[in-house]
């Protein structure tokens, strides 16, 4: 029995012509059959869907009772994305009409539910007889990709069937028949799901360039390598784009007769050389000259048939100097992923601290000394030995967020270039006694710019009561730090409890309190503390009262980095008391601009092996913005930029001081390596505003319940809309921004085109 459905709107639901608009919290359907009752049974029941909002997720349910209190015989679905759907469902009693929920997420739990228009059509009900539904089960259950899978499948239905009994080899393969109808959101199931054209894909690899990039193309070469460089091999002569040439570079452990054996290969491909030993420099390859880029790729990686064309391209489009993309790992069967390494705009901290950039990145050869002698090392540090060789002369660096390399199923060391060549970058740079170490993590890197300062650092606390807090904070300063370093400044807004006003008065004896009274306005009380810092101070520290130092060098490393001529601020990594992170940087447009990472457990690249971790380490890198709970900066830089905005009384000034900063040129910093525990704004109530909040109709509004700042939110969301409306540099556009989770965004699809991110390097300022 097949039964068509129709879909009425119930609950937070319009219609808009062919489609609808969810507006609300809970977007509820009534569903009639026009085959009723449905019987109770098993059904297929299929229908297409279709969100507009990359990262929503369908998560149905179906209530056969219309009683909205009751949880009763509700069938949950399994959560899909856009696409065309087919699930089983099993109804216990007959029933004339259900309630579809298309989006019954728990909220406010998931922060945001799915605004925004949909579409769901042809929902329908398949009825599925007894004796079908076994053949139904037994084809879609047992069915693989495989045969050896498939194999695998009737063994264990047998093993089951004979040593559990009938019931258990039955709900063991009706699991398996969901799962194979709708199968669960891995990471190959969403990236299948990515590449999927759209109706308006078009590959630009069918534009012409007036100008073609000639691309030079590197592929060191081992013992043990041969079939894999001729994958690598084959997957180029596939490329949609031609101008591009392979030099093969044997290393120094591959044998004469592998040396001999690509040679004889190399005479029938004219796009195919081999270098007969390693070079002395770049100067000595074949047509490095006759070249306008030059790239390393690994052997057994692959590159997928438009590659090349789309990073021409951008090439073409945006004259980068140096161009790179983001790369898959696949599994040993060449079809499933083991990880995704997706990348963010360049910045230099963070390669320098971790090997940020891998293979297939374009470097313009004209801003290359290819007289410098070429190191002996092994293909992942020559390719850091091309990129430091270049970001000397560099201006632009893009990065094009899309998967244009695959790496192979065997994973292979990144091993970096040595601490020596990094060193004497930063040094070339101005930096002369800049050092940088190995840490507990291979590949991690400890990085110091020794920058010297005659001045003091003036330490600006703000406070209302809640002595024990200050008082733990003050005293893991003192402990930590050297008092001939720093000036103590504590801002008092009206305390009134005896224990607090008895520590203030203890305090001024040795250092600064200042009284501020009114209406609490976090901006207007740091300025009104910097206006008391003395000359004396050439650097601030801004902190909150309810931040714990617990390592004695953390001070000092945000100053190194903060007396750079180009950062103009630098924050520190926070943590929740019970080690899951607080702050490790500001994401804009994640939300409107929230916490990387935050409330993710955390692990310390610099004092423990992480290299086997899939999540990015939390090394010192830059950032949109960083949070003013601890943040170190020049006085000079802060006057010059006006200070804080006293508009915004209690929340976003942080962010919006980082972006004027970043639009005068500085870097914004997030220290890896100061780390201090941060009680998470324990003096500061957020009553008045959800009361706000509560007390508007509108749902949009609603979804700010609990917003401590409701009033600056609105302010700054206006004053930097056009930042809010497109993905953060530092952020990758394929990363949800309704959660500061770090998670794929769950429908995205691969673009005609994504939006290339250019940086301008400056280490001057």
């Amino acid at each position: 029995m097949t039964a068509h459905c129709s879909l009425r709107p119930a609950k937070d639901i319009h219609c808009v012509g062919d489609a609808f608009l969810s507006y609300n919290i809970d977007p509820q359907f009534h569903v009639t059959p026009h085959r009723v009752p449905l019987r109770r049974g098993w059904y297929l029941i299929s229908y297409q869907a279709c969100v507009d909002a990359p990262d929503a997720l369908f998560t149905p349910k179906i209530y056969p009772t219309h009683n909205p209190q009751s949880e009763q015989d509700v069938i949950g679905l399994q959560p899909h994305v856009s696409g065309d759907v087919r699930q089983l469902v099993f109804l216990s009693t007959a029933i004339n009409q259900f309630r579809f929920d298309p989006f019954d997420l728990d909220y406010p739990a998931t922060v945001f539910p799915v605004l925004g228009r949909f579409s769901i059509n042809n929902l329908t009900l398949v009825r599925i007889g007894a004796a079908g539904f076994l053949f139904f089960c037994l084809f879609h259950g047992l069915k693989s990709t495989g045969n050896r899978q498939i194999t695998r499948n009737i063994r264990t239905l047998y093993r089951l069937l004979l040593g559990r009994g009938y019931s258990s080899a039955r709900r063991w393969l009706i699991h398996r028949t969901k799962s194979a109808l709708a199968p669960p959101l891995t990471l190959s199931q969403w990236f299948h799901h990515y590449l999927e054209p759209t109706v308006a894909d078009q590959s630009p690899s069918s534009q012409i360039c007036t100008k073609e990039p000639r691309v030079l193309v590197l592929l060191p070469v081992g013992a043990g390598d041969t079939v894999t460089a001729r994958q690598t091999f084959q997957s180029l002569l596939k490329q949609s784009y031609s101008q591009w040439q392979l030099l093969m570079l044997p290393t120094s452990d591959a044998p004469i007769e592998l040396i001999q054996e690509l040679s004889k290969s190399a005479v029938k491909e004219p796009k195919l050389r081999v270098v007969g030993k390693a070079p002395k420099s770049l100067a000595e390859l074949p047509n490095v000259k006759n070249s306008d880029f030059i790239c390393i790729v690994g052997a057994g990686d692959q590159l997928p048939v438009d590659a090349l064309a789309r990073i021409a391209h951008i090439i073409y489009q945006d004259s980068p100097d140096i161009i790179y993309a983001d790369e898959a790992q696949l599994q040993s069967n060449g079809v499933d992923l083991r990880r995704l390494n997706l990348r963010t705009a360049f910045n230099l901290d963070g390669f320098l601290s971790a090997p940020t950039l891998g293979f297939f990145t374009l470097i313009r050869i004209e801003i290359l000394d290819i007289d410098k002698p070429v190191p002996s090392v092994d293909a992942f540090a020559l390719n850091e030995w091309l990129l430091l060789n270049a970001l000397g002369q560099a201006d632009k660096v893009i990065h094009l967020p899309e998967v244009l390399y695959l790496l192979a199923s065997v994973q292979r060391p990144a091993s970096r270039l040595d601490p020596q060549f990094f060193r004497e970058f930063l040094q070339g740079q101005g930096f002369s006694d800049a050092w940088v170490t190995p840490t507990a993590t291979p590949g991690c890197r400890a990085v110091r710019y020794q920058t010297p300062s005659q001045g003091k650092t003036a330490i600006i606390i703000p406070t209302r009561n809640r002595v024990d807090l200050l008082q733990a904070a003050v005293d893991s300063l003192l402990a930590t730090t050297s008092s001939d370093a720093v000036e103590l400044f504590v801002v008092d807004h009206e305390s009134n409890e005896p224990d607090t006003l008895e520590y203030l008065e203890s305090l001024a004896k040795e250092h600064t309190v200042i009284r501020y009274t009114g209406s609490f306005n976090f901006s207007r009380i740091n300025n009104l503390a910097v206006s008391n810092v003395s000359d004396r101070c050439d650097t601030m520290l801004f902190l909150n009262n309810d931040i714990e130092a617990i390592t004695p060098d953390w001070l000092q490393s945000m100053l190194d980095k903060a007396r750079r001529p180009d950062v103009g601020a630098v924050g520190a990594t926070l943590l929740y008391p019970d080690n899951r992170i607080q702050h490790a940087g500001v994401i804009v447009a994640l939300g409107i601009a929230d916490h990387f990472m935050e409330e993710m457990p955390y692990a310390n690249p610099y004092q423990q092996d992480l290299s086997a971790t899939v999540l990015p380490w939390i090394v010192t890198r830059e950032f949109s913005a960083v949070t003013a709970a601890c943040l170190a900066m020049r006085k000079s830089v802060f006057q010059d930029i006006g200070g804080f905005d006293e508009k915004l009384a209690v929340g976003f000034q942080d962010v919006d001081l980082c972006l004027r900063l970043k639009q005068q040129g500085y870097r914004v910093l997030c220290d890896g390596e100061a780390v201090l525990i941060h009680h998470t704004s324990a003096t500061r109530s957020t009553s008045d505003n959800q009361a706000l909040a509560d007390s508007l109709d509108d749902p949009i509004f609603r979804l700010h319940r609990g917003d401590p700042h409701f009033e600056d939110t609105a302010l700054f969301s206006t004053r930097y809309q056009a930042l809010l409306n497109r993905s953060d540099p530092f952020y990758h556009p394929l990363l949800s921004r309704l959660t500061h989770n770090y998670r794929l965004s769950r429908g995205a699809r691969r673009p005609v085109m994504p939006d290339a991110r250019s940086i301008t390097l400056n280490l001057d300022h």
